[in-house]
């Protein structure tokens, strides 16, 4: 029978305690340790030995498939998340159960942040940033948010984001207004400086390294107060949201990721009833 991993060459322990988790200084540090049968590959699975914490592991450690009983194709799924299809309708047409579309969905979300945030991490740092609110909603429509994105302005490259809680805002009925009441009764209002203070956390990942930018973004006075409140050389400038938004806009960048997430994510449209329950997992 086929044994899956048994050249593979695990670069560090897998457990989180192990003084090797981060990596294996010495090749003596591992050995190979038998192997095992599983019944959803249908083949065997190398077992390594960790010589530092004395604990054993497979190569399915460092598999994206690791304690799934259902390996789907993560290229396959991630096309239909990003392609406009909810759900439920990926559950439909893999014939599968919502509940493990949902695991698969929320575990390939993990990977690319950390794909990302590994992929950008010795970048150099950025010299002209777009700054732009993204605005949707989680659970109910009494939960609105702000995605703060920043955008490299040349590339379109979108960088880094956070989130901030708002306030239901917009005309609403009588009924809506004494819900929205109880509602921050019980939990509270958000921050009036949520979008304030998320920025400059933003802003202070994105430039970290910078002695000094380029910041363009629309007229909101929480970017202006962010940007003031931050030390270092920044220059900022400013163009009004009631401009023509097309690529001759300084804020394309921004323009361009607020249209492509409503159009790709079924979460984001207007008046969905696929929207998201949680806001991790938008």
């Amino acid at each position: 029978m086929e044994i899956f991993g048994k050249d593979f060459k695990p670069p560090h322990c897998p457990r989180p305690n192990c003084k090797a988790h981060l990596k294996y200084d010495q090749p003596g540090q591992w050995s190979k340790a038998g192997t095992y049968t599983t019944k959803v590959l249908g083949k065997s699975i190398q077992r390594f030995a960790c010589h530092v914490c004395g604990g054993t592991y497979s190569r399915q450690a460092f598999s994206i498939h690791y304690w799934q009983k259902m390996h789907l194709a993560g290229h396959e799924l991630m096309m239909m998340a990003v392609s406009g299809a909810c759900n439920r309708q990926i559950t439909r047409i893999l014939k599968v159960a919502p509940s493990t579309i949902d695991h698969h969905l929320a575990r390939l979300g993990r990977h690319n942040m950390l794909f990302h945030l590994k992929t950008i991490e010795n970048a150099p740092p950025l010299r002209e940033v777009v700054i732009d609110g993204f605005e949707t909603f989680e659970f109910s429509q009494y939960y609105p948010m702000h995605l703060n994105l920043a955008i490299e302005k040349n590339s379109h490259f979108l960088y880094y984001f956070n989130d901030s809680p708002l306030r239901r805002k917009g005309r609403m009925t009588a009924y809506q207004k004494q819900r929205r009441q109880e509602l921050e009764q019980l939990n509270g209002k958000p921050d009036p400086k949520a979008v304030e203070k998320s920025t400059k956390d933003l802003l202070g990942f994105t430039l970290r390294g910078a002695e000094s930018a380029i910041v363009y973004s629309d007229k909101h006075p929480a970017y202006r107060r962010a940007i003031r409140s931050l030390e270092m050389n920044i220059t900022h400038l400013t163009v009004s949201s009631k401009e023509r938004r097309d690529h001759h806009n300084i804020l394309w960048g921004g323009n361009l990721a607020d249209l492509l997430l409503r159009h790709c994510g079924p979460n984001h449209k207007r008046e969905t009833i696929a929207f998201a329950k949680r806001r991790n997992t938008m």
